[in-house]
């Protein structure tokens, strides 16, 4: 489904891109959220196993929270509040650098939260959402709809 901006709307579920041969990449998005909260998976091996991280905007503000689902079992969320300028309805890019085991995810170039996790080494990215939560999103800075895997300079 076509969002206002040029982009995509996120709908009941996401399609998960393959970048599994990347253990290294950036996923970086334009978004806006209309409505509650936006949601996007890394590491997804499948449907039962996968990184998890949501902006939620409210009226005391922008949270972001990430968790691991694994063998379909959720795990312990982490949420963290996001300094905010402006409405909170407003379009922001969002970063998410997966190097190895260590991850960053930045909004507007500010970096929110880092961590490291071992437990998927490997999987796609995408996007979920539900009906009561409505977002819109254009993939790459440019809305060119990459994801930049990240070569080492080692030789």
């Amino acid at each position: 489904m076509e969002g206002g901006c040029g982009g995509r709307a996120a709908g009941r579920s996401g399609a998960v891109r393959p970048v599994a041969r990347h253990g290294r990449y950036d996923l970086e998005f334009l978004a806006r959220i209309d409505q509650k909260s936006l949601s996007w998976v890394f590491r997804a091996s499948d449907e039962q196993n996968y990184h998890l991280a949501t902006i939620s905007i409210s009226p005391q503000g922008r949270t972001f929270t990430r968790s691991s689902v694994i063998e379909d079992a959720p795990g312990l969320s982490v949420t963290t509040p996001v300094r905010q300028v402006g409405n909170p309805k407003s379009a922001i890019t969002i970063l998410t650098k997966v190097r190895g085991n260590d991850f960053t995810v930045s909004i507007d170039g500010e970096t929110i939260e880092r961590w490291s996790d071992n437990r998927l080494a490997i999987g796609g990215v995408g996007f979920l959402g539900a009906p009561e939560k409505r977002a819109r999103f254009v993939l790459g800075s440019s809305g060119d709809g990459r994801i930049r895997p990240v070569r080492s300079l080692k030789k």
